[in-house]
């Protein structure tokens, strides 16, 4: 989703089911992205805890999104227009959010500066390279 057209701050939300998970040791949000031109050599994406997690994709508007966390969890630099696997550390946040009872995390990624560079990040539907989140 997308904030406007001039200095546009895209927004990217995901969230994950934890019910099944007993332990956790460390974990990592991972997704499979690049950039979409040139414009931009490379755009800082970081991630942000997300409290409300009863959204879902087909709902979810820029109007009616959950707030992102004051801060940010972790951040990863996207660089080039050739697929990677970009990778942030968010164990500290997953495992208060187990410990506290709730079983589904949600987070948004997000350009901390607004650069206006276009990030694409596979979905679910990929057919590789869809959001992960490592847990062990």
């Amino acid at each position: 989703m997308k904030t406007g057209t001039v200095g546009v701050n895209r927004l990217s939300y995901i969230k994950f089911d934890l019910s099944s998970i007993s332990t956790i040791n460390s974990v990592k949000l991972q997704l499979y992205g690049n950039l979409s031109n040139t414009q931009n050599g490379s755009a800082v994406t970081d991630v942000y805890a997300v409290a409300g997690t009863s959204w879902t994709e087909s709902t979810i508007t820029y109007s009616n999104a959950p707030a992102a966390g004051p801060s940010p969890l972790a951040s990863a630099t996207i660089a080039g227009t050739t697929g990677a696997t970009y990778t942030w550390v968010v164990t500290a946040y997953v495992k208060a959010q187990k410990d506290a009872g709730n079983n589904t995390v949600s987070f948004v990624l997000k350009d901390p500066i607004a650069t206006n560079a276009a990030v694409i990040f596979n979905s679910r539907e990929a057919a590789s390279g869809g959001p992960v989140l490592l847990i062990s």
